[in-house]
Order: C-alpha cells, then sequence, then structure tokens
C-alpha cells in the first residue's frame, strides 16, 4: 500500500543490505495486516441512534424551555429558526437582526428575534399550476 519514501531509500544506502530486507518484509507485513483489517467482517458497524417517544418529550421539553428564554445564544437560535450560522451573522451584520453581547457571549433577545421573523418577506406564488 506504501512505498519508500526519499528519505528511507537515503537510509538504506547508508545502512546494511539486510536492514533493506527487513524493511520490505516488515513493510509487506504492515500492508497485509491493513488489508486484513479493511477486509474484516468484525468491523464494528455503526449504530443506528434509538428514537423512541421519550425522546420525542424530551425535544419537545427541550423546545418549550427555550421558548420561555428571554434572550438566546447563538447555537440556541440556529436550532430554533434552522438557520446556518453564516445566514445569521448575515442578517445581524446587515443590521436586520439586533444582536447583544454579555462579556464574550452573543445573544439574541426572543422580542428581537420575533420581530425579524415577522419583518422577513412573504412567498409569492408565481407558478400556476396548470389541470391536466
Amino acid at each position: 500500500m506504501r512505498g519508500f519514501g526519499d528519505f528511507q531509500r537515503s537510509q538504506m544506502r547508508r545502512q546494511d543490505s539486510q536492514i533493506a530486507d527487513r524493511f520490505d518484509t516488515l513493510r509487506q507485513a504492515v500492508n497485509a495486516l491493513e488489508r486484513a483489517v479493511i477486509a474484516s467482517p468484525d468491523k464494528p458497524q455503526p449504530r443506528e441512534p434509538n428514537h423512541s417517544d421519550a425522546d420525542d418529550k424530551r425535544s419537545e421539553r427541550s423546545t418549550e424551555r427555550c421558548l420561555s428564554k428571554l434572550a438566546y445564544s447563538v447555537k440556541e437560535t440556529l436550532a430554533l429558526v434552522g438557520l446556518s450560522r453564516t445566514a445569521l451573522y448575515a442578517a445581524i451584520t446587515a443590521k436586520e437582526l439586533r444582536a447583544v453581547k454579555y462579556h464574550k457571549k452573543t445573544l439574541i433577545l426572543a422580542k428581537d428575534l420575533h420581530a425579524w421573523l415577522e419583518r422577513l418577506p412573504e412567498i409569492e406564488s408565481s407558478r400556476r399550476v396548470n389541470p391536466i
């Protein structure tokens, strides 16, 4: 799988010829081991996440708790709104969304977030559905 690099070749020229043979044997053994590990059926498979009603209820409680807050962190805002971090910071930079700082923490007040969402333009449906 791997070959000799320039450094290995230069080291082998200076050393005993048996070192090159031993190095080659060692490299073949490592390659065989890598092939065996890659082809091994005993590799642990990624486990599927267990999704249950308890998880849904926990998620709902977390969302309810988050909705009753006065201010949200950037991470909480991203989870609530479903935007990317870049889009959120673009709205803050464009002064569309107000953000405040407390020490190093960026906070978005709940009332400002709601007002910003209300100001977003509605989608106009320009496509007409043709009946068949």
